[in-house]
């Protein structure tokens, strides 16, 4: 018999590269994370630099004045005070459930809650945003497990309807039209 390596070392497994896919399998994936990373911060655009203002003049395009879309959702400062106010005016609550680390719920922020469509349905709702994390109380009493969580509930906070994760603001606006529907039946 020769001497040869695997007459040598008889327990061990010859190595190659092969046996090693779990290196490239996390490259892939550490590269995968990065490349989503930057993808998801390129997508906030910087809006051209103008001189000019125009003309907020409402035409036959049907757009607004400028001044007039500055509206923003009349949030309430506490859960217990916007309870109190629906049930004064006869409305329905939003709740939206929250937390400081839920990037969707920044989305909705960026995107939803400034859209005038959603401003002007709102002024249908006694609307309240709530840290989860801050108020695990209300949160558990609506079941809500993930961010963000929209409740819409009748003024006794019995709830409407329920809109788990984002939503763009054309749905987020057909869900409150919707959910306000239901108070009629």
């Amino acid at each position: 018999m020769q001497n040869t390596p695997q007459h040598n070392a008889p327990n061990r497994p010859e190595r190659s590269r092969a046996a090693r896919p779990w290196l490239f399998g996390g490259l892939f994936v550490w590269a995968l994370v990065g490349a989503v990373g930057i993808a998801a911060n390129s997508s906030r655009t910087i809006p051209p630099v103008s001189t000019s203002k125009p003309a907020p003049v409402a035409g036959a395009s049907g757009l607004a004045p400028i001044e007039a879309t500055n509206q923003k959702i009349a949030w309430e400062d506490s859960f217990e005070g916007a309870m109190q106010r629906a049930r004064a005016e006869k409305k329905p609550i939003m709740v939206s459930f929250y937390t400081d680390w839920c990037g969707w719920c920044k989305e909705l922020d960026r995107q939803v809650f400034p859209d005038q469509s959603v401003v002007s349905e709102s002024k249908n709702w006694v609307s309240i945003k709530i840290n989860a994390e801050k108020r695990p109380d209300v949160a558990g009493a609506y079941g809500v497990t993930g961010y963000p969580t929209i409740i819409f509930a009748q003024s006794s906070g019995k709830p409407l309807d329920v809109l788990s994760g984002f939503a763009p603001p054309a749905e987020f606006m057909a869900k409150m039209q919707s959910a306000r529907g239901k108070l009629a039946s």
